[in-house]
């Protein structure tokens, strides 16, 4: 039960944290945009 707990939480963490390099990554884009523009 404990490890299936910490799994999920794991996972949960992978997602948070995919999600922020996903949204770290487009704003370098947008930067890189604007700083072209």
């Amino acid at each position: 039960m404990f490890e299936k707990n910490s799994i999920l939480v794991f996972s949960e963490i992978v997602a948070q944290v995919s999600v922020f390099m996903f949204i770290i990554q487009h704003v370098k884009f947008f930067t890189l945009i604007l700083s072209v523009l």
